[in-house]
């Protein structure tokens, strides 16, 4: 596809604010009708899973947006239900938990004067809140010492609730992952000491796993084993995953995004980001820039360059041995398009990654046709017809390695060979060392050719 046939777009880091993608219209439904449900226990705490860029900001908005429009529609709540939005990262330079009881107290003008003292003296005991990150307390011991505080949890939590009397205060938090360990922390206290009142519901959108190792990270070596995530555990009553994104879903997603790229193209963008829609966006931005410098026309000069940007942006360890060495990854293209699925591949690459070089039996086939030892392709028949030794060298044996335990990363680069028409080897006289050589080094002029000319560093 000819990237230049239509009108260049730019995205932003911003949540994509459509229900109708990714089955969130369905889920944040359900979980609007869970936060509004006058049976809930409370208070009560939900965590909306995912990694970033995955779509849990996007999900977290469309319940808040729609919670907001049924008390705004329903006379009966208008003023005793109130809507709290709040980005923790934003104010991760102040005192994020000041600053989220300051907000609360302005949502109550009217009746918060107590919850506004109250709120202005958390400023102060949260200093003492630094000591905690070198006297390894526990969460009993952290309860304890501000059950100590006079103006502590107890003050707080009143307050909260005699300011929110019968009405419900909910709050939705988003981007906490994103805050250093000591500001994800003080947070997630608040969320179980200070919050943690009668008639609050809190949703909050993170990455559990990132959240768990903060907490591991605080307690270091006196943390055992799962000890984060227990301590979450206590925090959330309901966590709730992101569906998996369906091949229908993503073709949506690219509609909205308008891509002028080929449905080949695309998919290749859509496995190398792992479905991720903020890492899709970036891959979008990236080709947009670079076509202002170049035209590029073909399918195989689109192909490497979302090969390059996506190896680049998603896959960092793996790139970092690519970026100045191509033959290697042509090298490790053809012997990946080789294969039939991951399964094939990992078993057959972790025996290859095991062999002791040289050792006379020690060989991997890999398919009808050849079979390769630790250093080397051999074909089985290894007569005149067929090279006995093909080299493939440390760098793509490094490669390999990688590959062989990241499905992600098999699937993108093979369906990326298959798109650049790599060729299968075959047992034709003469195919092999046709492919290895004069093949391969045409293939790794074309694809260096084109790289050198991107003027972006992803």
């Amino acid at each position: 596809m000819n990237l230049n046939e239509k009108k260049t777009q730019y995205f932003d880091d911003e949540p994509t604010e459509n229900s109708n993608l990714f089955k969130n219209d369905a889920l944040s439904s359900t979980i609007k009708e869970v936060i509004l449900d006058s049976d809930l226990p409370t208070p009560f705490a939900i965590c909306i899973d995912g990694e970033w860029g995955e779509g849990k900001s996007s999900l977290l908005k469309s319940v808040c947006n729609k919670v907001s429009l049924d008390i705004k529609e329903d006379i009966t709540k208008t003023d005793e239900f109130k809507v709290l939005w709040f980005n923790a990262w934003e104010y991760e330079r102040l005192d994020p938990v000041a600053a989220l009881l300051y907000l609360i107290q302005e949502l109550y003008k009217d009746g918060g004067d107590k919850l506004k003292k109250t709120a202005i003296s958390v400023g102060r005991m949260l200093f003492d809140m630094a000591i905690r990150a070198h006297t390894n307390m526990d969460l009993n011991d952290l309860e304890t010492y501000f059950r100590d505080s006079v103006k502590g949890i107890t003050s707080i939590k009143d307050d909260l609730q005699e300011t929110i009397k019968k009405g419900k205060l909910i709050i939705f938090i988003d981007d906490l992952d994103r805050c250093i360990v000591e500001k994800t922390l003080e947070m997630l206290e608040a969320l179980k000491i200070f919050l943690n009142s009668k008639n609050v519901i809190v949703v909050l959108a993170a990455d559990i796993q990132k959240l768990e190792r903060a907490w591991e990270l605080r307690y270091n070596k006196l943390s055992t084993s799962g000890e984060g995530r227990d301590h979450i555990d206590k925090i959330f009553q309901l966590k709730i995953s992101l569906p998996s994104k369906e091949e229908i879903d993503l073709k949506k997603y690219l509609e909205v995004l308008k891509s002028p790229l080929s449905p080949e193209e695309e998919k290749l963008i859509v496995i190398g980001c792992k479905n991720n829609p903020r890492k899709i966006k970036k891959i979008f931005n990236l080709l947009n820039f670079s076509k202002r410098f170049k035209s590029y026309k073909t399918h195989h000069e689109v192909t490497t360059i979302i090969l390059w940007y996506t190896l680049g942006s998603v896959y960092h360890q793996f790139f970092k041995v690519t970026k100045d060495s191509i033959p290697s990854l042509i090298t490790v293209l053809i012997i990946l398009h080789q294969f039939k699925t991951f399964e094939d591949a990992k078993n057959k690459l972790d025996n290859f990654m095991h062999m002791e070089p040289g050792v006379k039996g020690q060989i991997i086939p890999l398919n009808e046709n050849f079979r390769i030892p630790k250093d080397h392709i051999f074909h089985e028949k290894g007569d005149a017809s067929y090279p006995d030794k093909i080299y493939i060298g440390k760098t793509a044996l490094e490669m390999l390695s990688m590959i062989r335990i990241d499905r992600n990363l098999f699937e993108f680069l093979y369906v990326g060979a298959k798109e650049l028409g790599i060729e299968k080897l075959t047992s034709e006289s003469g195919n092999i060392e046709r492919i290895f050589s004069k093949y391969k080094d045409d293939q790794v002029i074309k694809m260096e050719k084109i790289i050198q000319e991107l003027v972006v560093i992803s």
